[in-house]
C-alpha cells in the first residue's frame, strides 16, 4: 500500500517514529573541531583546541554545565571571541536547534560581522551550510536553519531587539552597546528579556575587550558579588607552578642609558616566572598556554592537575576574564613588550589613547580615564632632579626659557599666575625644569617683574633674560585685555586653551578674532599670520596627568623637573604642587578648581614644542643671553635637529 507523495505505510511508520525518538546530542570537545570550518585564508582554517585552548574550559564550564545561564567573556583583542561564540551557535543547532538571538552594538557591526564572519563560518561548516538558503534568499535580519532560525538584532536599533522570543542569545562586543539612562531602554538588558518565556535550558553569552571603567558592562559584572568570576591558570615549563599571566613579569633588556625602546623589547622580551624567577621564552609558550585551566576563585589545582576546593560563588553567571598574553596568534612576548613601549612613550607625551587600547585590548582590563590623585611628597619625589639644584638658578643645559601666565580677576584687577621654565637637552622634544612661579596682583607689577628677571646658569656667570624669551598669556574671559597686553610684547602670543578640536598635537596656531572683521579676519589666514597659541586641552592634561603620576622620567623628551630644593622642602610648597595636580576627568571633561600653575606648567609644556619645532619658525626672534655684562645670542646654545638658525 501507498500513499500519494509514493511512500510506503513502514516507510510512513518509520519517518513518524525518527520524529519522536530523542535526539542524541554530540559532544562539543569532539564535534567543533571535527566540523567547524573556516575560510581558507585565515589564520586558521578550523576551529582548533590546540591554537583555542582556552575555549575549551568554557565550554565545559559554561556550556555543558544545565546549572549556568549566562557567561561574559571579559577577553583581550585577538583571542577568537567571536569565532567561539558562532562555534557555539553551531553547537545548539546540531544539539538543540531552538530560537536564537545574536544581538551586535551596531549596523556597521553587524554588517562586518556578519560578511566576514558568521556567514563565512556557516558556509564553510558543511554541517551548516546544506541547511542555508541560497545567497539570493537571504537576508540580514534572520539566519534560517531547517529547524531553528537565528534573529540578528542591532543595540543601535530598538526596534531589532523586540517581539522575538529566543533560549539561546549572544551578544557580540557587548561593551560597545549604547548604554541608556532607563533600563527599559537598555538593548542589552531588553534582549535578555526574550528568554523570560523558557523555563530551562537558558543559555546567554557575552563577548568583548573591556572599555571605560564607568560604561563598561564587564566591570558591573567584575565588582557584582554574585557573579563567578574565572581565570585562565597556566603552568611554569621550569617549575610546573599554576599561575595566571600578568604583564609586570615580562621582561626586556634596555638600551646603555637604560631606556626601553620598541625594537629591544621586541627582540629581548621573555617572561619570568615569579615563583622560581626563570625564564619562560616564545618556544615554551604553547605547551605552556595549552596546560592551562580554568579556575574560579575558591578553586586550586594540585600537581595530578586536579581541581581541588569549591568556588566561592556558585551562581548562575560566570565571568570568563583572558588577557593576550595567552593567545597562541601573536608571535611572543616581544610583540606585547614592544606594544606596551610605544604606548608608554605616547603617554609620557600627553597622548594616553595607546596606553587606554594596551590596557583595554591586551589586558583585558577596563580603562580608568580619572586621574588618581597624586600627594604633594610624591610629587615631589618624582619631579626632583640632582642637576637642578636650586629655585632661581638654571640647569647647564638651559638652552631657553619659556614664560606662561594664567590670568584671574580680583575685583576689578587682573591677577597673573606666572611661571618660568628652562628648556633644552639633546632631545628634538626638550626637557625642562621649572625655574621660577609666582603670582602677581597688578598688571603694572607683572609686566616690570617680567621685564627684570634674569637667572643664573649654575656652572658660569652667565645670565639668561626673561624678557624677550617665548611667553604665553591665557586670555581667558579677558580676551581684549590680554590681546592688547600681548601685542607689543616681542615672542609673546595670547593663548587660549583648545578643547574643541580632537588631536593629538600638544597646540596648533590660530588667529584672534575679538575686535576684527571676518574680512580682517580672513586676510590674516591668507597671509599666514596666526596671533593665538592654542594649547589641546586634552594632550597637554593628559601629559601633565602623566609627568605628576610618574610615567615620565628624567630620560625621557619632555620631562619637566623642579629644583632640588623645592622638593625637599615639599611642605612649604605643598599649595604649588597641589595645583599640579588638581585637575580631574570627569565624564570626558576636565575640572578643577585652584589649578592655576597646573595650567600654567601645560602651556610651557606646549609653547616649548611650539618654540623648537613650529612651522613658523620666523615668527620667533633670537634671544639675548647677558654673560659678564654683554649680551649675545643664544642660536649656538640650542643644536636643533631640524637645523634651526
Amino acid at each position: 500500500m501507498h500513499d500519494l507523495d509514493g511512500l510506503s505505510l513502514q516507510q510512513l511508520c518509520n519517518s513518524v517514529a525518527d520524529a519522536w525518538r530523542p535526539r542524541v546530542a554530540v559532544d562539543p570537545i569532539e564535534f567543533l573541531p571535527e566540523n567547524v570550518r573556516f575560510p581558507s585564508h585565515w589564520e586558521t582554517t578550523q576551529f582548533d583546541f590546540d591554537s583555542q585552548p582556552y575555549a575549551r574550559g568554557v565550554i565545559q564550564r559554561f556550556l555543558m554545565d544545565d546549572t549556568k545561564k549566562k557567561a561574559n567573556l571579559k577577553w583581550a583583542a585577538r583571542l577568537g571571541k567571536t569565532t567561539l561564540a558562532i562555534s557555539i551557535c553551531i553547537v545548539m543547532v546540531k544539539n538543540d536547534p531552538c530560537p536564537m538571538v545574536v544581538l551586535y552594538p551596531d549596523e556597521d557591526t553587524l554588517n562586518n560581522s556578519l560578511d566576514g564572519q558568521v556567514y563565512p563560518i556557516l558556509d564553510n561548516t558543511a554541517f551548516t551550510a546544506e541547511q542555508l538558503p541560497p545567497l539570493n534568499q537571504r537576508n540580514r535580519t534572520a539566519i534560517r536553519f531547517k529547524e531553528c532560525r537565528m534573529r540578528i538584532a542591532s543595540g543601535g536599533k530598538k526596534s531589532s531587539v523586540s517581539g522575538y522570543p529566543a533560549r539561546v542569545i549572544i551578544k557580540i562586543e557587548v561593551n560597545k552597546n549604547p548604554t541608556r539612562k532607563s533600563s527599559e531602554a537598555d538593548p542589552v538588558l531588553r534582549v535578555d528579556s526574550r528568554a523570560a518565556g523558557y523555563a530551562r535550558g537558558v543559555k546567554i553569552l557575552e563577548e568583548g575587550t573591556p572599555t571605560d571603567k564607568e560604561t563598561c558592562r564587564s566591570h558591573e559584572l567584575e565588582i557584582s558579588p554574585d557573579v563567578q568570576r574565572l581565570k585562565y591558570h597556566v603552568p611554569c615549563p621550569h617549575c610546573k607552578a599554576r599561575q595566571v599571566l600578568e604583564f609586570e613579569h615580562v621582561k626586556w633588556q634596555k638600551d646603555a642609558n637604560g631606556k626601553s625602546t620598541m625594537a629591544l623589547a621586541r627582540s629581548t622580551a621573555y617572561y619570568e616566572c615569579p615563583r622560581c624567577s626563570k625564564k619562560i621564552e616564545d618556544h615554551q609558550r604553547i605547551e605552556m598556554i595549552q596546560g592551562g585551566v580554568w579556575l574560579a576563585e575558591g578553586e586550586r589545582i594540585d600537581k595530578r592537575g586536579r581541581i581541588l576546593g569549591t568556588p566561592n560563588v556558585d551562581g548562575e553567571i560566570q565571568q570568563f576574564e583572558l588577557s593576550a598574553l595567552n593567545s597562541l596568534l601573536i608571535d611572543g612576548w616581544g610583540v606585547l613588550a614592544s606594544e606596551f613601549v610605544d604606548a608608554q612613550a605616547s603617554s609620557a607625551q600627553g597622548n594616553l589613547q595607546k596606553l587606554r587600547k594596551f590596557q583595554n585590548e591586551v589586558l583585558a582590563k577596563v580603562w580608568d580615564p580619572a586621574q588618581r590623585i597624586t600627594k604633594a611628597h610624591k610629587v615631589a619625589a618624582r619631579l626632583k632632579c640632582d642637576d637642578h639644584q636650586t629655585i632661581e638658578t638654571l640647569p647647564k643645559w638651559t638652552s631657553f626659557l619659556t614664560f606662561t601666565s594664567d590670568v584671574g580677576k580680583i575685583g576689578e584687577d587682573l591677577i597673573f599666575y606666572w611661571m618660568t621654565v628652562a628648556w633644552g637637552s639633546p632631545f628634538t622634544i626638550p626637557r625642562g625644569a621649572i625655574v621660577d612661579f609666582g603670582t602677581e596682583e597688578s598688571k603694572a607689577d607683572f609686566l616690570q617683574g617680567w621685564k627684570d628677571r634674569s637667572y643664573a646658569m649654575h656652572h658660569n656667570d652667565a645670565r639668561i633674560r626673561l624678557w624677550g624669551q617665548p611667553a604665553a598669556i591665557d586670555s581667558g574671559d579677558f580676551t581684549q585685555e590680554i590681546y592688547e597686553l600681548c601685542k607689543p610684547i616681542r615672542n609673546c602670543w595670547p593663548l587660549k586653551g583648545d578643547s574643541r578640536t580632537n588631536t593629538t598635537d600638544l597646540y596648533r596656531l590660530g588667529f584672534a578674532r575679538a575686535g576684527l572683521s571676518s574680512r580682517q579676519i580672513a586676510l590674516k589666514k591668507k597671509m599666514s599670520r596666526p596671533d593665538l597659541f592654542e594649547p589641546s586641552s586634552d594632550v597637554t592634561q593628559g601629559w601633565r596627568q602623566a609627568l605628576v603620576e610618574g610615567r615620565t622620567s628624567s630620560a625621557d623628551p619632555g620631562f619637566v623637573s623642579l629644583p632640588a630644593d623645592v622638593c625637599e622642602q615639599w611642605e612649604t610648597y605643598r599649595d604649588f604642587m597641589d595645583e599640579l595636580t588638581a585637575d580631574q576627568l570627569v565624564d570626558g571633561k576636565w575640572v578643577g578648581d585652584d589649578n592655576e600653575f597646573g595650567d600654567t606648567l601645560r602651556y610651557a609644556r606646549s609653547l616649548a614644542e611650539c618654540y623648537v619645532h613650529g612651522k613658523y619658525r620666523g615668527q620667533w626672534d633670537r634671544l639675548p643671553l647677558i654673560e659678564a655684562g654683554e649680551t649675545r645670542g643664544t642660536a649656538g646654545l640650542f643644536r636643533r635637529s631640524t637645523g634651526g638658525k
